[in-house]
């Protein structure tokens, strides 16, 4: 398994960017040279990115993952070239391509996926009026957030204090009391409860944006470019997700391997996903509607996405041949 470092990030988009007025792929990627690199974050739903690389690698595709800890980095590294494909939140995606970045959404990586997780002194949603709740701005939790918020008669913008921090760090900041509750995705969710006698405040699944979730991401020039290459991780990511599908126990392994949490926290955060590949364009655009209501995105930027450029579900048709 080939693994990149992503806190090199800003000195590969310097470069990047430097090498774009001579060619946007200088370089054969899936090379040794130059590997096709998939963006990535340690996300319970992100776990087929290592299966992924695996079976490009077994191809002869030469490929590796490189972690950010949010998907607004990971997308940014996709628009620059510095990575070819990303597994991020849907939220990113849609502000990246509302301000005009190419980013192409290509498949679904999973639907639910996050829970809130509170102090166990807290009884519900609507006692946290007053408190401070961690969560990844930018991110389909901080959205989901928003509405739950809403659903309990909370003001997100005053009735409680949203503090901005990876989702690794939302356990941490729970139990030494920084915060009182947090937003997190699985497995971290999990991991507050399980080690820490924190409790799920809500699954919060039954507001207007439902389950939906994440997506794998790829830059317009780059499907245009190598369409090859692109149709060859949709397929690995559909061989991987319907790998998990039939043997649940080694996607608990794969989380233990790579994730270095507890066999049991990964066991609990399987009852929270799904795993998946198919696009539900509906429920995309009913996210890129919630954020215009809520101001992360403007109701002209929102008119001018370009919906057939930027989800192509072409190349899942083509995999799934």
């Amino acid at each position: 398994m080939r693994i990149g470092k992503g806190f090199g990030f800003l000195l590969g988009m310097a470069v990047s960017l430097a090498c774009t007025a001579t060619s946007a792929f200088a370089q054969q990627i899936g090379t040794d040279e130059k590997p096709l690199t998939i963006a990535t974050g340690r996300f319970h739903g992100f776990l087929p990115a290592y299966r992924v690389v695996d079976e490009l690698n077994e191809q002869g595709i030469v490929a590796e993952l490189i972690e950010f800890p949010s998907a607004t980095e990971r997308l940014e590294a996709v628009v620059s070239g510095y990575a070819q494909a990303s597994y991020a939140g849907l939220t990113a995606s849609v502000l990246l391509r509302a301000r005009g970045k190419e980013v192409v959404i290509v498949a679904s990586t999973n639907e639910k996926g996050r829970a809130l997780v509170g102090r166990s002194d807290i009884a519900d949603v609507a006692a946290l009026k007053g408190k401070s709740i961690g969560v990844t701005f930018g991110s389909i939790e901080q959205m989901t957030l928003i509405a739950l918020l809403r659903k309990n008669g909370l003001d997100p913008n005053r009735d409680v204090t949203l503090i901005n921090m990876p989702a690794t760090d939302q356990p941490l900041a729970l139990n030494g009391g920084s915060i009182d509750a947090y937003m997190g995705f699985e497995p971290w969710a999990a991991f507050g409860v399980q080690n820490f006698g924190a409790k799920i405040l809500s699954y919060p699944y039954d507001t207007e944006l439902g389950a939906i979730d994440s997506g794998i991401e790829m830059e317009a020039a780059f499907i245009k470019e190598y369409p090859d290459l692109a149709k060859a991780v949709v397929k690995a990511h559909i061989n991987a997700v319907n790998y998990y599908r039939e043997n649940p126990a080694e996607i608990v392994k794969t989380g233990v391997e790579n994730y270095k949490v507890p066999e049991e926290i990964m066991t609990a955060s399987m009852d929270n996903i799904e795993l998946t590949y198919a696009i539900n364009v509906d429920n995309i655009k009913a996210l890129a509607k919630f954020q215009v209501d809520m101001n992360f995105i403007s109701q002209d930027e929102y008119d001018k996405i370009d919906w057939n450029g930027f989800i192509d579900e072409s190349l899942l048709a083509a995999a799934e041949q």
